[in-house]
């Protein structure tokens, strides 16, 4: 929904003919969409990248403790079988 309000306004808001051919308003709303789009788009790969690191770390931990547990249930059946 936000996209379609967005493709209505943006050319008569941003880019009226009365500004024609410089479109001052136009170009500086693009530049700053633009930064803004970048810098969403580095947050959500820095956000990915440290949710894949603390789910290898966590994994890595699980297996330590893991292991154990393991081990002793395996003791147990041999001496009980």
């Amino acid at each position: 929904m936000w996209n379609n309000v967005v493709n209505a306004w943006w050319s008569i808001v941003f880019y009226p003919a009365t500004d024609a051919p410089r479109f001052r308003k136009g170009m500086v709303a693009m530049l700053c969409v633009s930064v803004a789009t970048l810098g969403a788009t580095y947050l959500v790969y820095y956000l990915e990248r440290r949710e894949r690191q603390q789910k290898q770390e966590s994994d890595q931990v699980d297996t330590r403790h893991d292991s154990r547990p393991q081990t002793q249930d395996i003791r147990i059946k041999q001496e009980a079988g």
